[in-house]
């Protein structure tokens, strides 16, 4: 990772890394324990060694009293940088966790460290917005940015049935199921924790939200056996696209999508990680697109909405907002791209998913 390196050549350098996922602020942390770094989770530890290199937090943590007093400690190590991972999250999650990404955004832009915001998935229209939330001027400010473009995944609109809408969604994940190799998996998106619930217990498939419990059938009980092949399809909301990366995903099912186009980007971000062919399929019932009824609904919510239903290359839409235009690709841009359903209908998989229902 990022932080990693610098720290084992400089041992001057003192890193806090702030996380808003539980499950991949863990994974980071053991990979840095694992380099022979001097890592602290506060999480689990709550204390900051005077050897720390580098720290681990939420977001929520910076608004801890004790996190505060244990700064003002004259034993605790001066940090020199301030990285604030998936920071994007701040502009999808839930309102009672606004707060404390504003009181992160406060705290970090008064303190005396370089701050270095990290996502893979902020637009160039809203990069102004969250800069200023830090105090950082647009001018000032060095940018490290590769294109969003996913060549290696296919863009597929499935029309369900209105009055049969779950029961295509289950026909269409289990042909989908089907297919898969052993080493590949696959996941079903949905707005509600309790719409996973229920389709995992139907699916008798894993399960991940926010919401599961913190003993048994936990985040991390379902997530490995999702991992180690004992089953292969995981039912999930956003949670999971927000906090989890892995390989080997296939196929991306999301149904009745209502999320952001920020958000369904992660997503597909995290099917091109194996470089693999991979496939997102939008499932709906809905013929049209809603219409924004306010300008963060319009710059979050309502591209997506364009994106699901317009006649137009749904690759080169994503790149416009995700890229903007000057560095958008469409569909045949990139010899390696995988063609939507609007530039190649035919695909053998849009041909199978479309003739199942």
């Amino acid at each position: 990772m990022l932080w990693q390196v610098p720290v084992l050549l400089n041992s001057k350098l003192r890193f806090v890394v702030v996380c808003p996922f539980t499950v991949l602020l863990e994974e980071q942390y053991e990979r840095a324990k694992r380099a022979k770094i001097n890592a602290i989770n506060y999480g689990l530890a709550r204390l900051i060694p005077p050897e720390t290199q580098i720290l681990f937090m939420q977001v929520e943590h910076v608004s801890s009293q004790l996190f505060m007093e244990m700064l003002c400690n004259p034993e605790t190590p001066k940090f020199t940088h301030i990285f604030v991972n998936e920071h994007h999250n701040q502009l999808d999650c839930p309102r009672d966790q606004q707060k404390a990404w504003k009181t992160l955004a406060e705290w970090a832009s008064t303190m005396d460290m370089s701050i270095i915001l990290l996502s893979s998935t902020v637009p160039p229209c809203l990069e102004r917005l969250l800069m200023k939330l830090y105090g950082l001027s647009h001018t000032e400010t060095a940018f490290i940015r590769l294109l969003m473009n996913c060549p290696e995944i296919g863009l597929h609109m499935i029309y369900l049935d209105p009055s049969a809408s779950r029961a295509a969604l289950a026909h269409l994940v289990y042909a989908l199921h089907s297919r898969l190799k052993a080493d590949k998996r696959m996941l079903v998106l949905f707005p509600l924790c309790v719409e996973a619930e229920v389709f995992a217990v139907k699916a008798s498939c894993a399960v991940f939200h926010s919401r599961l419990p913190l003993s048994g059938n936990t985040k991390v009980y379902n997530l490995d056996l999702w991992d180690q092949g004992k089953i292969k399809l995981m039912a999930c909301t956003s949670a999971f696209a927000m906090g989890v990366d892995r390989l080997n995903i296939r196929f991306i099912v999301i149904y009745n999508p209502t999320y952001s186009l920020t958000m369904v980007a992660q997503m597909a971000g995290h099917a091109r990680l194996g470089r693999s062919e991979s496939h997102m399929f939008f499932t709906t019932s809905e013929w049209a697109a809603a219409m924004p009824t306010s300008k963060e609904d319009y710059s979050l919510v309502y591209e997506l909405g364009k994106l699901v239903h317009k006649k137009e290359c749904k690759v080169l839409q994503m790149a416009w907002y995700m890229d903007n235009e000057r560095m958008a690709c469409a569909c045949g841009d990139l010899h390696s791209q995988m063609l939507c359903d609007l530039c190649k209908p035919n695909s053998k998989i849009h041909y199978f998913a479309v003739n199942l229902l």
